[in-house]
């Protein structure tokens, strides 16, 4: 890729970054999500020796489809909605395109196999999700920490910061970590055991002081800064606002 076409493309990304946290109020882990599958995207257009604004409907398709094979069911939809979402911004807001190419891409229709097989992929996230995870929420928790109110903010990146650093110590997969539980967490030893595994068996695994710590500190605040309950009562370690055990959904 040359230099020129390079610099457009970053140019034109981050504008898309500005529009959608300052004017669609999006958070920036979820902008840095939408922007890794532009990128993706966009590294297959160079392999087609392609501009982003010569894509058309049909390649737009044919692109979600190429997917099929080698990316989780969830993987394609949201690549589906991060380049419609882009490229309406190009069409409407930098009036850079005529058109929307991903507008009328309709969502894969995949066998009951096909997406048993696509969720089965999507339990364990990958080194690269983990990293860009990692480095939008400590973003995130930067600004939480700075809001005097808590209320009104979605989600709990502390929370989300600590499960990440769980993750990333022990390749556990999306639903072992939901899993967990208070008392399956050793801070003092610097210890974690998953229970009722993939293989039906517990499993313990060493954790690294920084995952310990961002596990304090989200225990730190656990009950009195975010719930939107007076009491937690949950055996689980990790919880939604509700006080409710998250579900694998809301981390893919």
């Amino acid at each position: 890729m040359d230099n020129y076409k390079l610099a457009i493309e970053q140019d034109i990304i981050e504008n898309f970054e500005e529009f959608m946290i300052k004017g669609k109020g999006k958070t920036e882990s979820t902008v840095a999500s939408y922007k890794n599958d532009i990128r993706v995207f966009f590294r297959y257009l160079d392999k087609k020796e392609m501009q982003f604004s010569e894509v058309t409907p049909m390649l737009a398709n044919k692109y979600i489809i190429s997917n099929r094979n080698e990316k989780a069911y969830a993987t394609i939809d949201r690549y589906l909605v991060s380049l419609n979402t882009f490229y309406k911004f190009l069409n409407e807001i930098a009036q850079v395109i005529n058109n929307n190419p991903f507008e009328n891409v309709k969502r894969l229709e995949l066998s009951k196999v096909e997406k048993a097989n696509s969720q089965k992929q999507k339990e364990i996230l990958t080194k690269e999700e983990l990293i860009l995870f990692e480095s939008a929420i400590k973003k995130e928790i930067t600004k939480y920490n700075k809001m005097e109110s808590h209320h009104r903010y979605y989600g709990n990146p502390i929370r989300d910061y600590a499960m990440i650093l769980v993750m990333m110590s022990t390749g556990c997969r999306v639903n072992e970590v939901t899993n967990l539980k208070g008392d399956d967490v050793d801070l003092f030893n610097n210890l974690v055991t998953f229970r009722d595994t993939k293989n039906g068996f517990s499993v313990t695994r060493d954790i690294s002081k920084k995952t310990v710590n961002a596990i304090n500190n989200y225990l730190d605040i656990k009950e009195d800064d975010y719930l939107d309950i007076e009491d937690v009562d949950s055996e689980y370690l990790f919880i939604n606002r509700r006080g409710n055990k998250l579900s694998t959904y809301s981390i893919n």
